[in-house]
């Protein structure tokens, strides 16, 4: 059931992809890396130093995610800054890592991500030859703990064995080790991670990506999506929560709750330009963080919300009279984990206009009608056969079997 969803929802991304982008890249300029900053709190024990710290993210420039060149998630833009006509090779990664370097004092820097453009395990993107040298370069000028990226279908022992001896013996003498690697999570419901995200893989591979990952005292972080396509505000936090409540079990140590935001070519997109369906409303981040217990919201950084690696077409936002102090509640929350950043922000009508419309939602279908309906849309809007929509009882079927 799960393959013919993926059909239908790839040929939809592909199309969208085609029509939707200019395919006329500039050539990038494959002697530097991307980097941007995020403020962030770092509160893990194993952190070289915690509190509020400002992390460089730096994402090689390298060929596009693999899921996203055949497919692709509902929401995602990373693939907007890769190398599309361009081939990379070894010395360009090299050269890039080495630009990295000269441009971060690992002094201040100590902590960084250092990813490409959707799986720094994958060997498409960075060759299993040379991912084990450009980590021992970073631990060599300085660096201290290294985040990277990845989808769990990549993770293998040999891979991670191959980067655990690039850490200095006496980095890891304790018995941990100083990476992590970061999952896009995204729900914990395989029925959402297939129908809403096209995501490409199922919870029992993350999980299983998680298992091969703390059998070497590897730590875990992972991505969780707010601002779903098809569900309401309440279903979307509400998925939000078990996700986040399923990841801590895993053992996950961060949990980014990343605010959908609207990028070229992505299925959300195409619908909010059609009107079937809205960015959602910073208030959503803000109730999620309130049902959250202390226990796990302590774990919670919300994210997507002013920063992006390629900028987006739109936020999330509010009303222009208290975006900007929204804005600045949600970072000063992730900065010192004090929730009363949170519970002081100030009363705005629209708040009340959040509770009243967007979390008051109650539609009359259910979720796989609701979906298959979108779905058919789709069909029509894209110039698709309707015959390859997946049939409702299929999605009824799926809903009833994924359920909590």
């Amino acid at each position: 059931m799960c393959v013919q969803v993926r059909k239908f929802l790839s040929e939809v991304m592909r199309r969208i992809r085609k029509t939707e982008i200019d395919c006329s890249s500039t050539a990038l300029d494959l002697a530097r890396a991307d980097l941007y900053f995020e403020e962030i709190r770092l509160h893990h024990p194993d952190d070289a130093v915690r509190g509020s710290y400002v992390m460089p993210l730096v994402t090689l420039r390298t060929k596009a995610c693999s899921w996203s060149s055949v497919s692709g998630c509902t929401m995602c833009g990373y693939h907007l800054g890769s190398a599309k006509q361009q081939v990379v090779g070894v010395d360009d990664l090299l050269t890039q890592t080495r630009w990295v370097i000269r441009r971060l004092d690992p002094n201040i820097y100590h902590t960084l991500v250092f990813t490409s453009n959707g799986s720094f395990l994958d060997p498409d993107e960075v060759p299993d030859t040379v991912r084990p040298e450009l980590m021992k370069m970073l631990y060599e000028a300085g660096f201290r703990f290294v985040v990277m990226e990845s989808r769990p279908g990549f993770i293998t022992p040999a891979r991670l064995d191959a980067l655990i001896t690039t850490v200095p013996y006496g980095m890891r003498k304790t018995g941990k080790i100083p990476f992590s690697i970061s999952f896009g999570i995204e729900s914990a419901s395989d029925f959402i991670l297939t129908t809403c995200i096209n995501k490409g893989v199922c919870v029992s591979e993350l999980a299983d990506g998680a298992a091969i990952i703390q059998e070497r005292s590897i730590t875990i972080d992972g991505y969780v999506l707010l601002g779903k396509p098809f569900l309401t505000a309440q279903e979307d936090c509400d998925d939000a929560l078990r996700t986040i409540r399923w990841a801590s079990e895993l053992g996950a140590n961060y949990l980014f709750v990343m605010v959908t935001n609207r990028v070229a070519g992505s299925l959300a997109n195409h619908l909010i330009a059609r009107r079937h369906h809205s960015l959602p409303s910073l208030w959503r981040a803000v109730r999620l963080l309130e049902m959250l217990p202390a226990s796990l919201r302590r774990l919670v950084q919300i994210k997507g919300i002013s920063h992006a690696p390629y900028p987006p077409i739109e936020y999330a936002t509010t009303c222009q009279g208290c975006h900007d102090r929204i804005v600045r509640g949600l970072n000063f929350w992730n900065q010192t984990g004090d929730f009363a950043h949170i519970q002081e922000l100030p009363f705005c009508a629209c708040r009340e206009r959040f509770e009243t419309d967007e979390w008051a939602n109650r539609p009359d279908l259910s979720l796989p009608c609701r979906i298959h309906k979108h779905y058919l849309r789709l069909a029509s809007d894209l110039d698709l056969n309707p015959s390859i929509v997946p049939p409702l009882t299929m999605l009824d079927m799926m809903w009833q079997k994924g359920q909590p």
